[in-house]
């Protein structure tokens, strides 16, 4: 319910008018592909994301990123018995390892990624993590906007991604790159302005870049053979590319296979595997982006309430009562994917070229349908490992392949202040101590020990506390004590401290509203004025913790922390 589904009524004159900037270096390519009128139809429509359900997806983000990358990290250290379930050479693995090593352990290289999520009736699930290669990130970070402001839809809510491009500066800033960053893509006019948005975020953060369509103009320095160069002779020494670590795996093994080489012309994966060229996202992204990845987090997080449960073994299917998904492990862009019901029967399947690959079964969770009648995908990045926007893919089909549509999504206040704070929040979706976390004991107890006094009696609280409930330990010699989990424990101190943010989000909700809400907290109107003076001077003006990104990276730092059950810890 957090998501809906509006009309717009385009007038001719908005319509047809040009609303992107031609002076950015992005703008034109996209315009060739999609045209530059704000609409062909003067009927279209746009989405609107409440706030509660906007914190929802933030802090899902940022949860998942960390969670995909633990998992990544269990799968690395018990790299024997899991490798085989990611179809990847074993020549390769030594790399993945020095990758994460070099890439993650000393310097985290990642710089975006993309989860895919559905919005169901219990919360947000996500269907996989595109770490490695993920389009949309024009769209998201600036045509959605710029479309709205078109449209006049700028004063309805706000952006969900007005950041978006400031974050992926910073991260390229973070990196410390030296020297020339190439950005290479295949010639496709979506790849290619993907590409220079991307540059135009590095160029800010003061890189030189230079962009490759292809790898037709690189070439071996005849000097040692070794070292690539571009068409201007500059050594490649940083890669970002939108070619997946699956094309270079490709290449790898039609190579071993036999397949003849043509001296002295570079291939992408000799490009992305060259000890030294630093690839942006780094090779060990190839294991949290393949769909092998699933069963694992199903394994390490059984309790994750963002999880769909996944597993190779089709004996687990009948656990999965409401129907399930059957995907490729190196599957991409919606092929090869059925989506069976409850009784087992097919609901709707797409072709492909993995038919004989591995599958993982996916425990269902259907796209909803709104009523335009097209199935709503919402793709979150994930900058640096945090959020930084959201773009919708909308598609009549329930699998949402490569021509999916985009619509701007806005985000807008609660309809009224209990849905802030009510089941439908965001809060119990991730966050909660579960009653089997707690659990009552019985203790016999000694009678020296029951006589005696356990308090100190040089506080000066304790001879009153005892006036009431007497010095002993225990009258009885048999009593009880509780215990809670160490998840149990992080779910309560995370409850405490969410909550008691959502509450003064509630509050400054009130107080920005008092004329319609006033009236139900029965507080005569001469106090209203002293309590916003109250609220002005005695909250914000000494500690604003009602800013939104310290509140959502709160809500990170406590997700992470709570669902992970015993013994497994984040660094």
């Amino acid at each position: 319910d957090d998501l809906a589904v509006h009309s717009l009524q385009v007038p001719t004159d908005v319509g047809h008018a040009r609303y992107l900037d031609q002076s950015l270096p992005y703008v034109p390519v996209f315009e060739e592909q999609y045209g530059p009128e704000v609409s062909s139809s003067l009927q279209t429509k746009y989405y609107t994301l409440t706030e509660s359900g906007q914190a929802g997806i933030e802090a899902a983000t940022a949860t998942l990123h960390a969670l995909f990358v633990q998992a990544t990290e269990h799968v690395l250290a018990n790299q024997e018995s899991l490798a085989s379930y990611f179809h990847i050479p074993a020549a390769l693995w030594p790399r993945i390892q020095d990758s994460w090593a070099r890439q993650y352990v000393i310097k985290n290289d990642t710089i975006s990624g993309r989860l895919d999520f559905a919005l169901t009736d219990h919360g947000i699930k996500v269907y996989e993590y595109n770490a490695d290669s993920a389009s949309c990130l024009m769209e998201c970070g600036y045509t959605q906007d710029a479309w709205s402001n078109a449209a006049g839809l700028g004063s309805i809510g706000r952006s969900n991604s007005s950041t978006l491009f400031t974050q992926l500066t910073a991260a390229w800033k973070s990196k410390n790159v030296q020297g020339t960053l190439h950005l290479l893509c295949d010639n496709d006019h979506e790849e290619r302005y993907h590409s220079l948005y991307m540059k135009a975020t590095a160029e800010a953060a003061g890189i030189p870049c230079v962009l490759m369509v292809g790898v037709q103009d690189l070439h071996f320095d005849s000097s040692d053979g070794t070292t690539i160069l571009d068409g201007q002779n500059r050594p490649l020494q940083n890669v970002w590319k939108t070619w997946a670590w699956q094309t270079v795996i490709s290449q790898y093994e039609a190579r071993n296979a036999g397949a003849a080489a043509t001296s002295g012309v570079v291939q992408v994966m000799d490009v992305m595997l060259h000890p030294s060229v630093r690839v942006f996202e780094p090779l060990w992204t190839v294991l949290p982006s393949s769909k092998a990845i699933l069963p694992i987090l199903t394994q390490l997080a059984p309790d994750n309430p963002y999880l769909l449960r996944s597993t190779f073994d089709p004996a687990d299917i009948p656990l999965f009562t409401g129907g399930y998904v059957a995907k490729p492990v190196m599957g991409r862009t919606g092929a090869n994917v059925s989506i069976y019901n409850g009784s087992g029967d097919l609901i709707s399947a797409t072709a492909g070229k993995w038919v004989d690959d591995t599958i993982v079964y996916q425990e269902i969770a259907l796209l909803p349908k709104y009523e335009d009648d097209c199935y709503v995908q919402v793709n979150t990045w994930a900058i640096d490992g945090e959020y930084g926007g959201t773009v919708l893919r909308i598609d009549e089909s329930n699998i949402v392949g490569l021509n999916s549509g985009i619509y701007p999504m806005r985000v807008v206040p609660d309809k009224c202040l209990s849905m802030a704070i009510s089941a439908s929040s965001v809060l119990p979706k991730y966050l909660n101590a579960v009653k089997k976390d707690l659990a009552v004991h019985t203790l016999n107890i000694a009678r020296h020990v029951g006589n005696a006094r356990y308090l100190d009696a040089s506080l000066p609280f304790v001879p009153t506390f005892e006036a009431k409930y007497g010095h002993e330990v225990s009258t009885a010699q048999q009593s009880k004590y509780y215990t809670i989990t160490e998840a149990g424990q992080a779910g309560v101190e995370a409850a405490t401290d969410i909550l008691h943010q959502l509450f003064l989000r509630a509050t400054d909700h009130v107080l920005a509203h008092k004329r319609e809400l006033a009236p139900y907290f029965c507080i005569p109107a001469g106090l209203w004025p002293k309590i916003q003076h109250s609220w002005t001077h005695q909250y914000v003006s000494v500690i604003h913790a009602f800013d939104r990104q310290a509140w959502v990276y709160n809500m990170h730092i406590l997700a992470n922390k709570t669902r992970f059950r015993d013994g497994w810890t984040l660094p």
